[in-house]
């Protein structure tokens, strides 16, 4: 819709650099030149420039007199900048269109970093205007903690909030948990884990609901024994074979006894062997 938008109006999309510095020294670089905002404030070591190409190009060669490396993302449009704003009326009214709810617990908000009023109308209006607003992830994090919060739980793909928290909140009581961090279910259940450590209760009989496991109690062995009976036709298979149900357990390799009684038997055969 944005990137829509823009090229109905012969507007231009623009682009988005990221720049590894203090906001003070970006919002310095950007001083003066028309075009250009700080889009994000993402952690305290971390800013990102949207605007036209000229002014990003300019920025980024104030930067780099500075010493300061920005690095070019590659955005459809400079996003969170007045060259967006063409999409802000169709975006309005799909929010419009849809049902909203007071919310029942706090959301906060990323363009003013605070919670969301309860007013439907009052927080249609600030989606709205989201789109053109800077992300000030940076002053989120903080109120909600200065607000109690002290667990942040990201649940989207990999785990750059839960990174970037860590760097906003460094050397202060919290825990950053991403539950996807790329590797699929291991990552989700350390997830959980580090979830469980954190004092939050857990009800892990719900990651077995469904699957052929058996819950029991370890204080009480008994109840994690499972006896199956498998039908005669069966195979059991492992690492070191196959065999059918009714056919012995092959030996692996030896016993402990065994292990002990091979050196005796061992010097008593080289004992008997003829000398040459």
């Amino acid at each position: 819709l944005i990137v829509d938008a823009a090229k109905a109006e012969g507007a231009e999309l623009g682009t988005m650099v990221a720049v590894a510095a203090r906001r003070d020294a970006v919002e310095a670089a950007i001083s003066g030149l028309e075009g250009v905002v700080v889009a994000n404030h993402n952690a305290p070591l971390q800013s990102i420039v949207s605007g036209s190409r000229a002014a990003v190009n300019a920025v980024t060669e104030r930067l780099a007199a500075a010493g300061i490396d920005a690095t070019p993302l590659p955005v459809a449009a400079a996003f969170h900048s007045h060259l967006v704003r063409p999409a802000q009326g169709a975006l309005a009214e799909a929010i419009q269109a849809t049902p909203w709810r007071a919310p029942a617990v706090p959301v906060y908000s990323n363009s003013t970093g605070l919670p969301h009023a309860a007013d439907v109308e009052e927080t249609r209006r600030r989606m709205a205007d989201h789109l053109v607003l800077p992300v000030e992830f940076v002053a989120e994090i903080e109120a909600m903690h200065r607000d109690g919060a002290r667990i942040f739980v990201e649940v989207g793909p990999k785990s750059v909030l839960s990174r970037l928290t860590a760097k906003i909140l460094e050397g202060r009581p919290h825990a950053a948990i991403a539950l996807d961090d790329g590797t699929g279910l291991p990552g989700f259940l350390a997830g959980l884990a580090r979830l469980a450590c954190a004092g939050v209760a857990i009800d892990v009989g719900r990651l077995f609901e469904g699957r052929s496991v058996l819950l029991g109690d370890p204080a009480d062995l008994p109840t994690l024994s499972r006896r199956v009976t498998a039908s005669r036709h069966a195979w059991l298979l492992n690492g070191s074979g196959a065999r059918r149900v009714s056919e012995p357990v092959r030996q692996i390799g030896m016993t402990l006894e065994q292990a002990a009684a091979r050196p005796t038997r061992e010097l008593a055969e080289s004992a008997a062997m003829p000398m040459v």
